[in-house]
């Protein structure tokens, strides 16, 4: 029984309010939810806090998600993600902050990369957010293309 089989085995267990099972489904996306707040928020423990909402909602409205069979789970998961991450926005914050870079560097060669990161995220805020939404979910996510057009419906664009 390989990893994907073991999450749709709990996925259908939490369906029928298994408590212990939805654990499970914690443990599988916590983390990759936790990194898609954090490149939007750039604040750890605000990251920390948005995450913990994501799951609190996840659970308690877990009996509206309709298993389909071409809409995974992830998809329903990273809506209620980026839902969140939106509201948070508007209630929280106007302006976006960047994160600080870490001390692996030189001291030149962090203000070279610190450059091309403040110039990236310009370039990204520039674009619209349902734009913004895809390229961050393909590659700082790794999403795949067919779960992106789960996540984010195809006629947005």
């Amino acid at each position: 029984m390989n990893d994907e089989h073991i999450l749709e085995l709990a996925i259908e267990k939490a369906l029928r309010g298994d408590r212990e099972a939805f654990g499970d489904i914690y443990d599988w996306y916590v983390r990759p939810l936790f990194k898609y707040v954090l490149v939007r928020v750039g604040h750890r423990e605000i990251a920390e806090d948005i995450t913990e909402e994501i799951f609190i909602k996840a659970f308690q409205h877990i009996t509206s998600y309709k298993q389909r069979k071409n809409v995974p789970f992830s998809a329903w998961l990273y809506r209620i993600a980026k839902n969140t991450v939106i509201d948070w926005y508007k209630t929280h914050k106007t302006t976006v902050e960047l994160p600080e870079i870490v001390d692996t560097h030189s001291f030149i060669d962090q203000l070279d990369l610190k450059k091309t990161y403040d110039e990236i995220l310009k370039r990204l805020y520039r674009l619209t957010n349902e734009h913004r939404e895809v390229l961050l979910l393909r590659f700082i996510d790794f999403r795949a293309l067919q779960e992106l057009r789960k996540i984010i419906p195809y006629e947005k664009f």
